[in-house]
Order: structure tokens, then sequence, then C-alpha cells
């Protein structure tokens, strides 16, 4: 077996004159004992190159299989970045406007849709601020929402979208009040996979996935059905313990709501990912998207809300003025990610479960972590 720091240095692709990371294995090693965890991977950039990075306990709650750097997380609610994303790269490429309306996107729904949906933007769903509930459980029990799980995703985000838009009442009026939503992202990524004509799993992988060379990034629980061959989710039992879920159907959450928290990578490649928009935000010159692009992207359009497209802001303190970041869980396994501009930093923290134990771990990891950039 390859030993933590050769997949790191192969997943890095450092060059000889490049500082090899210092280890954080012994960090997540003892927090996974303190707060009773199965499993921890963490990644770290700062000033230019990966400052460190590691892995510790299993992939699955006593088995002997060993969690490496290498390994793919469910990310959960971190996926609403990688839709707000892909929305960035469809509005350059002018398949789609931030302003788009619900009634332009989808017109032959307009005459059955409610009229106060007929306005709500892209930007709008992006940022929450579309008066949709947080759940499908949350919807009026006059949506009679039925979706059919056999039928593929997008028609499942098809059928979701027209039932929403057909017989919800908003919560509030668009632009009023900021209510977090994962519906709100379901319908945004049906409105994109709509107006590219395309399906949202692959335009991920056409558009973000791929020019960010992200080759471990994919849908839904990332271990195959019934091997430990990558980190298993963990539900919380009544008594305490934590169950493993294998992968396959019932590892993730259901397609329906894909765009909002589907989405799963591996530690290092979820890093690149987060460098992309550390540079984006800094100014630098980057293939991905233009510097205005990038800024519209990580802007909180609607104060005093701080939360922009995809990203919550001056998530990270310590680290300096304008970080941006956000957790995400499907249940099962939890994630962070947070940005420092000023600092010129990022951070990836995952965990193969989602009780109070795994954010308590997660949240010390990024204490510790902020420590080491600030002293360093």
């Amino acid at each position: 077996m390859k030993t933590m720091m050769a997949l790191l240095l192969a997943g890095a692709q450092l060059t000889a004159a490049t500082a090899v990371p210092a280890s954080l294995d012994a960090d997540l090693e003892e927090l996974c004992k303190k707060y009773a965890v199965p499993g921890m991977a963490a990644a770290v950039w700062s000033e230019g190159e990966i400052f460190a990075a590691g892995a510790g306990g299993a992939r699955k709650s006593g088995s002997p299989e060993r969690v490496t750097v290498a390994d793919k997380f469910n990310i959960g609610s971190c996926t609403k970045s990688i839709t707000a994303t892909l929305a960035a790269v469809l509005v350059e490429k002018g398949v789609v406007r931030w302003e788009t309306t619900l009634a332009e996107g989808f017109p032959l729904w307009k005459p059955t849709m409610r009229p106060e949906w007929r306005g709500v933007t892209l930007g709008q769903l992006l940022s929450h601020q579309a008066g949709l509930p947080t759940q499908t459980s949350d919807l009026s029990p006059e949506v009679g929402l039925q979706i059919d799980y056999t039928q593929l995703p997008r028609d499942q985000r098809a059928m979701l979208t027209r039932q929403v838009l057909r017989k919800q009442k908003p919560l509030t009026p668009p632009s009023t009040e900021y209510h977090y939503s994962n519906l709100s992202y379901a319908i945004a990524g049906h409105l994109l996979e709509t107006m590219a004509r395309g399906k949202w799993e692959d335009l991920v992988r056409q558009h973000v996935y791929g020019p960010l060379g992200m080759t471990t990034g994919g849908f839904g629980a990332p271990a195959y059905p019934g091997r430990v061959d990558q980190p298993w989710g963990h539900h919380k039992q009544p008594d305490g313990t934590l169950s493993p879920v294998p992968g396959g159907k019932g590892g993730d959450n259901p397609p329906s709501i894909g765009p909002a928290a589907t989405a799963h990578a591996g530690t290092l490649d979820l890093l690149k990912y987060l460098v992309a928009h550390l540079q984006g935000e800094r100014g630098e010159e980057t293939k991905f998207l233009p510097t205005g692009t990038w800024r519209e992207l990580h802007t909180a359009h609607y104060p005093p809300n701080n939360y922009a497209y995809g990203w919550g802001r001056d998530s990270w303190p310590g680290m300096g003025a304008g970080t941006f970041g956000h957790d995400g869980s499907n249940t099962m396994n939890y994630t962070l990610i947070r940005v420092a501009p000023e600092r010129n930093a990022a951070v990836v923290i995952n965990v193969n479960c989602a009780d109070d134990g795994a954010k308590k771990a997660v949240y010390e990891m990024l204490e510790r972590i902020t420590a080491r950039l600030n002293a360093n």
C-alpha cells in the first residue's frame, strides 16, 4: 500500500523544488479518537503551495481499511458552490444570465407557473433569496410531491421543479428575506441544465471538474456497493453508536436535489477547486474565469445577508477580512471548505460521519490549522 506522503506527492504533482507538506496525520488520528468519529482527511494551501495534508481513522467503523488523503468524500451542501461555479461558467459562455428568470428558462411551464415564481432569477435562487422552503419535506401538502426515483436524475429534477413552481407558495416575496434552501439549488440546477441542454452532472464534469483537473470528482456515494474502497458514511443511532452506510442506493441524497448536495471529490482535488477560487478572488490571472466573474460569484448581493452565490462570506475567523466558505453534510458525512484571500490560504476538512462529534472534530482541526498558519 502506498504511504500517505507518496499519495500526497502524486496528487499534488509537486516538483523537486517545492517544499514537502507537513503531515496532519497525528492531529487527525487524535481527533478521531477524541470525538469518536470513524475517519478524517484534510489539506491546506498557503502562499502558493500545499502547506499541510493528512488523514486519520477508518473508512468504515469497525473495519481495518484506513482513510488516505486520496480518498473521496461526499461534500454535501458544499456542492452548492460547485453549482454556482457552473452557473458562472455558463454566464461567461452566454448560455444564461444571472438575471435569467424562471419564466424565461421554462417558457412552456409559464402558463401553469404561480405568478410569484415567474420573475425569480438565477441569482436569487443561488443566494437563497427566492422564498423557497429548505427541504422537500417542508413543502406544502397541496404540492403533492411524487418523484419517481426510477427515472433519470434530470427527469427527477424536472418533476420536482414543475410541481413546486405550480403549487408551492413562496414563504416570503423574492429578495425580501434569506431562506437557506436545497430546493432553491435543485431548481437552479435544473434551470442550468435546461438552458444548456444537458444534464447537470455532465455539465459539472465538462465545465468544472475537467478544466480544474478534478479527476476524483463525481456524484453520490463514492464507495462501490459492498466494498470498503472509499470512506463509507455513517448514521448516528439513538443509542449513540455510528452505523456504516454502504455505497449505492441510500448512500447519499437523492439525485432530485443533486445540485444542492450530491457531489463528491478527493481532498486534494477539492483543494485544487478552492485554489482556483482563491486566485480568482485575489485578482490573479486564471484561464477558468475572468476576474470580474469571480467577484460576481463571491459577492453577497443582498446585504445584510452574507451569502454570495454558493458561498458564505467572512467565515474563517483569524484569517483576515473577506474570507468565504461553506459547510456541507448529507447527514452521513461532513465537509468544511474555507478560503482566505488576504492570507492567500485555503483549507479542506472531511469526516465520514455528521454527528455533533464530527462537527467538533472539524472545527478543532480548523483551529489548529489556523494557529499553524498564523505562526508560520
